[in-house]
């Protein structure tokens, strides 16, 4: 699994000058395995995928008639201009990429209820528009997706590589492990020690029937070989091992500011 066709491409490069075989690896990105997935189930319903600026576009429009007609009282001074519909839209997504829908927010869980409750008709309105015109944005995809999943049985014969520190939402990590099962591996990439690993990257333990078949290693407890090896102590230069040769990497402390000499 990789964020972009173009970086699996610089990985099969990579690979490739390195005198590596990589003739039953595939490269794909998230949105095309859910398209796969998902893909009768559109073709039998007769949706078509928006992309992003068509899905604002529609929310411009949603948002326009709720204010036309006087049905925001929160909202109701805003002027739809591009950075307040793309500001809201990129609410809406963040909310439906957590696999929350219209009918699933709750007003009361908002500092302010009337808030709460605004978003939540915005939020109904705009997939009622999504609906009617036969449309499907990416979190609708993966919500199609899934329930494809759901029908089929993971295949036994692959398995899904994904770099340990990727970024993934609520709804495309229940795709993913879903679709992978007990054949899901996080590739361990370099530590990057004295600083906190996100909350947002994806938290996915491997099975220790995948485990013990891979060997890989992703903690500060690594002991560098050389002197370059030891950049990932970059920002806890306190912490890292002593230079290797006379003339290695040092780390300096100035004003905050680390520096490699």
């Amino acid at each position: 699994m990789v964020p972009s066709y173009q970086v699996g491409h610089q990985i099969g490069e990579s690979l490739t000058k390195a005198g590596h075989s990589w003739v039953n690896l595939r490269f794909a990105t998230l949105p095309s395995l859910a398209q796969e997935y998902a893909g009768l189930d559109i073709s039998q319903k007769d949706v078509s995928k928006i992309s992003e600026s068509s899905a604002i576009i529609i929310l411009n429009k949603v948002f326009g008639a709720l204010l036309d007609e006087g049905r925001l009282d929160y909202f109701g001074e805003l002027k739809p201009s591009p950075g307040i519909i793309r500001a809201l839209h990129k609410s809406l997504y963040a909310l439906r990429m957590d696999g929350i829908r219209g009918d699933d927010l709750s007003p009361e869980d908002f500092i302010n209820e009337q808030k709460g409750q605004e978003i939540r008709f915005i939020l109904k309105k705009y997939e009622e528009e999504l609906e009617r015109n036969k449309f499907i944005d990416l979190p609708g995809l993966y919500f199609m997706a899934l329930e494809s999943a759901e029908e089929s049985p993971s295949d036994q014969e692959k398995y899904f590589l994904i770099l340990q520190n990727s970024s993934l939402s609520k709804l495309e990590t229940e795709f993913l492990t879903k679709i992978a099962g007990e054949n899901l591996i996080l590739v361990p990439q370099d530590p990057v020690i004295g600083i906190e690993r996100p909350r947002h990257y994806v938290e996915i333990v491997t099975p220790p029937s995948v485990a013990r078949n891979y060997r890989g290693t992703c903690n500060d407890e690594v002991v560098p070989k050389s002197d370059i090896e030891r950049t990932p102590w970059l920002f806890a230069p306190y912490k890292a091992p002593p230079p290797i040769k006379e003339a290695g990497l040092y780390f300096t402390s100035i004003n905050k500011w680390v520096e490699i000499i």
